[in-house]
């Protein structure tokens, strides 16, 4: 999954190396697909730990600027496999990432992640949408953290990031009452940054090249600002938007940001 350094458009798609997802390098933009939509791309072992290998590779592709997580057929995600594991087995056992949750690799992703989302989206679905920097639904899209409902508790991480995205009253009315929530609604409170018509992947795709249009170490260290500053107290957070101010500020594209500024032009990004 290495990519040619420089600005020359290509593309490659990953062989069959997985069963449960599909991978796409498109110039500087990685799309990741679940790929179960015969099982309503339920979370299963194999998906889980594909996902957290994929991820994981990715974030050492220094090539790649940007990734793009999307679904096969009509819902992104109905929630954990109940098939998964098979009777008298134990919780998920991933050999290759054993302290590793899946969720972890995607929200340990250092580039922006556009997640595309249409029809259902619930449970662990949810909880892996939250793992995503900007999230892109289509109108029929509808929301649902309902664990509950099935007697078990949100366990990826749904329980501690829908609070920091919608709020805690928010959070809480989902969890505690596992309703379907509308793409509309979902926008209004924040879970949604953007709504479409028309094709869900194409809107994400549109989005992501948006995010590329800026330079790739000002992307990965806005994100790393935004993050690391939700967890600390606000004049600790301020320290941490400085110093990575700083840091751009010894790069060759910042140079070249202010050259394409001064001189009216786009600016030629180099990763550097």
């Amino acid at each position: 999954m290495r990519p040619a350094v420089g600005t020359r458009p290509w593309s490659l798609t990953v062989p069959d190396r997985y069963r449960s997802i599909q991978v796409e390098i498109e110039g500087r933009l990685a799309t990741v697909r679940l790929n179960r939509p015969e099982r309503g791309n339920r979370i299963d072992s194999v998906l889980a730990a594909e996902l957290a290998e994929a991820f994981t590779e990715l974030a050492h592709e220094v090539g790649i600027w940007a990734a793009v997580l999307l679904a096969a057929g009509p819902d992104f995600c109905l929630g954990e496999d109940p098939e998964d594991p098979p009777p008298n087995r134990g919780p998920w056992v991933r050999p290759a990432y054993p302290g590793l949750e899946f969720p972890e690799a995607v929200a340990a992703y250092p580039r922006p992640l556009v997640a595309g989302i249409q029809g259902r989206c619930s449970g662990v679905g949810l909880e892996l949408a939250l793992c995503a920097d900007i999230r892109v639904a289509s109108r029929d899209a509808v929301f649902a953290l309902d664990q509950l409902q099935q007697g078990t508790l949100p366990r990826f991480g749904g329980t501690q990031r829908l609070p920091r995205v919608v709020g805690r009253g928010r959070a809480l009315d989902l969890i505690l009452t596992g309703r379907g929530l509308p793409a509309a609604e979902a926008e209004q409170i924040g879970l949604v940054t953007r709504l479409v018509d028309g094709d869900v992947e194409a809107a994400a795709r549109q989005v992501a090249e948006e995010v590329l249009a800026n330079g790739p170490l000002g992307l990965m260290l806005a994100k790393e600002a935004v993050w690391r500053g939700l967890e600390l107290p606000l004049h600790q957070a301020l320290r941490v938007e400085n110093d990575l101010y700083l840091l751009l500020e010894t790069t060759a594209d910042r140079l070249e940001g202010k050259a394409a500024f001064l001189e009216r032009r786009r600016p030629v990004w180099h990763g550097r």
